[in-house]
């Protein structure tokens, strides 16, 4: 070990090579800068998967990173107070950190950068009422958990609200925790979550709701949102081009659940909300944001499109439910300036919007971009939309107002692939619109 910059171990079978293992990890390591154990935990023979007390004897000056994965750190190290990336992942059986003990040892770390755990430390009921201790450099946090150890973690940290933060939550253990197994009760533990969350992250500016990977379960729902969006108003109509500062993903597949969680962020200047198909919002859920007076721009697809234009009618005395009562003095989604609409919707929904829009013009907060995406439009609901939005684009083209070329050529499979694909950028629309023209 007195030569090694990386050690790594990457097995299946921790136990067979145990000794040998030990006696390496128990020497000095005075160039050692990265250190990654991967094994597999056995869950039948419950055998403490647990690195040396005495790592490296104490003596590992340069050691930077480390991944443990199946087995234990000896928390109280003193070769871990110079980590900057720290990675703990399935930490199980009778060896498992409590939560305050994992805490305390992140505490003596104050160089940390990175740090993702997944499933890294005992389940936690207990309150806390310790100040959360502070983790100055902190850049990037992955936390991989329920929603209650999540939110008990986040209670017990603290770190710049400009860290980019990624938390994957999974459903709880019902056998363990039988009073929380109804979905009322789930949805309460978001919502602690967002309320830790809220204090932890920069005003959302930009909101993407939609599903973004497979778990064993399903189709997961995901939440991301990003603080600053962008400057120009065309560019706005697709996501930044950076990775979000806050992605929550609830394995479940639960919008409901991801909206108890966004309820309590700082939304107050959020200004773009795209809605994808693949997730459904019903118009209870609408509530969350119908009072964002700063949401200029929304982009809604597939079946939410006419849940959405029901909740735009029910601020403007068209409609009056428990969930958008009106209110003479009390009109929803007040800033809402440019709405992007893709799916194909019946002649129905078309005179909706046409009935929608009128009425909202009457209020005093007109349309000033509406952009349909995917489907024909009816011809006289287009014709009855005139006097009411400014300017108005069907699949690949101007209708009425005027137009950008920046815009003209731009077709439903165009903005798909720019939505779903960002780094391609807006410049590829721009050159098709050149080669063509």
């Amino acid at each position: 070990m007195h030569r090694a910059h990386t050690f790594s171990v990457l097995t299946n079978d921790w136990w067979s090579y145990l000794d040998e293992i030990y006696g390496l990890l128990e020497k000095p390591a005075p160039l050692l800068e990265r250190l990654v154990i991967r094994t597999s935990y056995n869950a039948i023979y419950n055998l403490p998967n647990t690195l040396p007390f005495e790592l490296f004897a104490g003596y590992a000056p340069r050691l930077r990173i480390m991944e443990a994965r199946g087995t234990t750190l000896p928390l109280s190290s003193p070769v871990l107070a110079g980590l900057t990336s720290l990675s703990l992942c399935n930490l199980r059986g009778k060896t498992c950190p409590s939560l305050d003990n994992l805490v305390a040892a992140i505490a003596s770390m104050p160089n940390l950068q990175t740090l993702a755990l997944r499933n890294a430390h005992d389940d936690q009921l207990l309150p806390y009422a310790q100040p959360p201790i502070y983790i100055p450099r902190l850049r990037f946090l992955q936390v991989n958990t329920d929603s209650i150890n999540c939110a008990a973690f986040l209670q017990r940290i603290s770190y710049p609200r400009s860290v980019v933060q990624r938390f994957t939550i999974s459903c709880r253990r019902v056998s363990i925790f039988d009073n929380l197994s109804h979905a009322g009760n789930i949805n309460d533990t978001f919502h602690a979550l967002g309320i830790v969350l809220g204090t932890r992250i920069n005003p959302i500016r930009y909101l993407w709701l939609g599903t973004r990977r497979k778990f064993y379960s399903g189709l997961s729902t995901s939440l991301e949102a990003w603080g600053q969006a962008g400057q120009e108003t065309h560019v706005l109509l697709r996501p930044p081009q950076h990775p979000p500062d806050l992605q929550i993903i609830s394995t479940q597949g639960n919008m409901e659940m991801l909206l108890k969680a966004l309820e309590p962020l700082p939304m107050w200047n959020m200004e773009f909300l795209h809605v994808a198909s693949d997730v459904k919002i019903n118009l209870d859920m609408w509530r969350v944001f119908r009072e964002i007076e700063t949401l200029r721009t929304v982009y809604i697809c597939g079946d939410n499109i006419y849940l959405f234009l029901v909740g735009l009618q029910y601020g403007c005395r068209m409609r009056s439910t428990s969930a958008f009562s009106w209110n003479r003095n009390k009109l929803y989604f007040k800033g809402l300036r440019i709405l992007v609409s893709e799916g194909c919707i019946s002649a129905w929904d078309h005179m909706a919007h046409v009935v929608c829009f009128s009425e909202r013009r009457k209020q005093g907060v007109g349309l000033h971009d509406l952009y349909i995406l995917g489907g024909d439009w009816w011809p006289p609901a287009l014709e009855l939309l005139r006097p009411f939005v400014t300017s108005l684009y069907q699949g690949s083209g101007l209708l009425i107002g005027e137009g950008t070329a920046l815009l003209e050529e731009v077709n439903p499979d165009s903005w798909r692939s720019l939505m779903e694909e960002p780094e391609s950028g807006i410049e590829s629309i721009i050159s098709s619109h050149s080669d063509r023209s």
